[in-house]
């Protein structure tokens, strides 16, 4: 039996013990990876674009919600086409959905991801500048990523400076969601606390979700901890879900079909979105999809 197939059974068998839903429906649409293509594809500058999946069902000009995805991959490796299905998904749901492609680490020059994040502060200000003209508001931005990326998401609501030359520094980089999937958000120790965005909390964080679990080798609870009492403490709101006895690569997409980790956190996510009124209502598929998952709350 291929690998394709095998894919194929893994998945089917996990869609039909966790029982059929509209949103494993809506995902598993979404299978041929072959088939995503992104409406548009806009250079920001050298090395940087913002792959876009335009709303199936656009809201009213300059209203329309924008969700960005930043992909993982230790700041190196990776590309935004991992995260075309979830694009597409929200794109189907009225989200103006884009990925990120950022400039990987130049380990050599100074061993900090220090293009990566002026290469997201970068895509969130095109992001802004060109608001109008996407039809978004300007205000309503939720961003997303995983591991690498999602410390490149929560290094855009605390992390000052790393700013390239060319950005209009007139226009903000904090997003107004954030969704955190395994974050790297203590980095002191590998890049210095000047990259850590728990050691940078300010008053002014997102509401934030964020997915993680409680065995992962890379991420510390005690840095999750730390971030999520600064979000509180801003008066946001942190909504904290663990997978028991899972490690670091819970956004792992493989090749051929989603894993149920991953549809765990697509769920909790998309869940997430309409809470804040991003989507219009929360997904009908109740506790079935949260079978690997449970909820934590601080201190616990």
């Amino acid at each position: 039996m291929n690998r394709w197939i095998i894919g194929v059974v893994a998945s089917l068998v996990w869609v039909c013990t966790v029982g059929a839903s509209e949103f494993s429906e809506e995902i598993w649409a979404s299978f041929d990876a072959d088939a995503l293509v992104p409406t548009e594809i806009f250079k920001v500058r050298d090395g940087v674009e913002m792959h876009y999946f335009v709303p199936a069902t656009p809201h009213d000009p300059g209203s329309n919600v924008a969700h960005l995805y930043i992909r993982g991959g230790s700041w190196n490796g990776g590309s935004p086409r991992g995260f075309y299905r979830w694009s597409r998904y929200l794109a189907g749901h009225g989200v103006s959905a884009f990925a990120l492609k950022y400039r990987p680490m130049n380990r050599e020059k100074d061993g900090k991801p220090a293009t990566c994040l002026e290469d997201a502060k970068s895509g969130m200000r095109w992001l802004r500048a060109n608001a109008e003209k996407l039809g978004i508001d300007p205000e309503r931005i939720a961003v997303g990523g995983n591991s690498a990326g999602a410390h490149l998401a929560a290094a855009l609501a605390t992390i000052e400076g790393y700013n390239h030359p060319a950005d209009d520094l007139s226009l903000k980089t904090a997003p107004n969601l954030l969704l955190l999937s395994s974050p790297a958000l203590d980095t002191s120790e590998w890049f210095g606390t000047d990259m850590s965005p728990m050691h940078n909390l300010n008053e002014n964080l997102p509401d934030t979700i964020a997915i993680m679990g409680d065995s992962d080798p890379v991420i510390p609870i005690t840095s999750m901890e730390v971030f999520g009492q600064g979000v509180i403490d801003a008066g946001s709101d942190f909504e904290w879900w663990i997978f028991p006895g899972k490690g670091h690569a819970l956004s792992l997409q493989r090749e051929s079909y989603l894993t149920p980790e991953l549809m765990h956190i697509y769920y909790s996510y998309f869940n997430f979105l309409a809470k804040n009124d991003y989507v219009d209502e929360p997904l009908p598929a109740g506790d079935e999809v949260r079978t690997m998952i449970q909820q934590r709350k601080l201190g616990e």
